[in-house]
């Protein structure tokens, strides 16, 4: 669908020009067609959408939460017996 200016008769002696253009447009080969939901629907959709999720929640596994590392336990490990070697040390040999 074009939209054209249409010459003014008066202007006829000023301007020798074709009709000028002003927009080209198109119509659209098809358009949104709006739903209507009722509130009871709407609410059933949202209960069943609700219970889907919570039970989802409840069967998934908790986040894997990792202690210590185990670098960090083998170095607190020899400190530790480092530190009870050098206390067995000093009481035993009490030097």
């Amino acid at each position: 669908m074009k939209i054209v200016v249409q010459e003014n008769p008066a202007n006829y002696p000023m301007y020798n020009e074709p009709p000028f253009v002003l927009a080209e447009s198109d119509a659209p080969d098809s358009h949104y067609i709006p739903e209507l939901y009722s509130h009871y629907k709407s609410t059933v959709d949202f209960n069943e959408l609700n219970r889907d999720i919570f039970e989802k929640a409840g069967r998934s596994k908790p986040a894997d939460r990792k202690g210590t590392p185990l670098s960090v336990k083998i170095f607190g490990g020899a400190l530790g017996i480092w530190g009870l070697f050098k206390l067995i040390k000093h009481f035993i040999f009490k030097k």
